[in-house]
């Protein structure tokens, strides 16, 4: 019974890792673009481009298959933090 057991994580285990790799390497040159939107942590975050702001900003988005559709793998900045040396104000421009 538990080598059973043993044999349905492993092949879980496989499988996963197998298919990390194959979204790695189908999305390797899949960009993002400026203004595609996500779900992260519960809330939606805006690919970042110079002069927009959004409630939440990022940077070095990238599209993966595992997580269907974009995903934002850089830094994510609330509104009222500094990005890149300037201030952002929640109004949707920059200050």
């Amino acid at each position: 019974m538990a080598s059973k057991f043993l044999v349905y994580i492993a092949v879980i285990c496989v499988s996963c890792i197998a298919f990390c790799i194959v979204d790695s390497c189908l999305n390797k040159s899949k960009n993002c673009k400026v203004g595609d939107t996500t779900a992260k942590h519960g809330g939606v975050y805006m690919v970042l481009k110079n002069r927009i702001c959004r409630l939440h900003l990022c940077e070095n988005a990238k599209y993966s298959f595992l997580h269907f559709g974009c995903y934002l793998k850089g830094k994510c900045y609330k509104y009222k933090q500094r990005v890149n040396g300037k201030k952002c104000s929640q109004g949707g421009r920059w200050t």
